[in-house]
């Protein structure tokens, strides 16, 4: 059962990548900053690879790009409200270094949506009023991150049990154990 529930949450989270309606496509993503406090921001699932690699886009400039750099710990979180389910998964994560892999998801990026990596102020800097933001013509902060999980936990609220699983990555397999949920 341990294995069969693992296929559908692989098939929920790779479907999730490709589908723009599907409830895992937004996600909460938790981060250390330099003083150690956990900051959370809701982030966009871009892809997801067979090996369970969850990949977002965002902006180099961001307070996540540096936090993630300096710890690359991380923890997300996935809600599906119509079958009660909820994925925690803890990972490490990595800027995506290949230029050519990036340059050609960029070129997948629609024109409208490419200003949001192409603001000549970076994310998070103060300005007077929402209309007061300039973009760069020919440039953009454009960047890729990876997650490569190590623990993901399941956890289905359900009649007349709820079920919750603990999966971690082992010598390249996920191996599950049934917690109390």
């Amino acid at each position: 059962m341990k294995q069969i529930i693992f296929q559908q949450l692989k098939n929920e989270l790779i479907t999730a990548g490709n589908k723009k309606g599907h409830p895992f496509r937004f996600f909460s993503l938790a981060s250390m900053d330099n003083h150690n406090n956990l900051q959370q921001r809701t982030v966009v699932l871009r892809k997801v690879s067979d090996e369970l690699e969850l990949y977002f886009y965002t902006d180099k400039r961001s307070n996540k790009v540096a936090q993630l750099t300096a710890n690359q710990k991380t923890s997300t979180l996935f809600y599906h409200p119509e079958k009660l389910l909820q994925l925690q998964i803890q990972g490490i994560s990595s800027l995506l270094r290949d230029e050519k892999q990036v340059q050609q998801l960029w070129s997948e990026i629609p024109l409208n949506s490419r200003k949001d990596y192409a603001t000549k102020r970076s994310p998070g800097s103060t300005i007077a009023n929402h209309e007061e933001i300039d973009y760069l013509i020919e440039e953009n902060n454009f960047c890729v991150i990876k997650i490569v999980p190590k623990v993901i936990e399941y956890l289905r609220l359900g009649n007349p049990n709820h079920v919750r699983i603990k999966y971690t990555k082992d010598n390249n397999k996920w191996k599950g154990q049934f917690l109390v949920p």
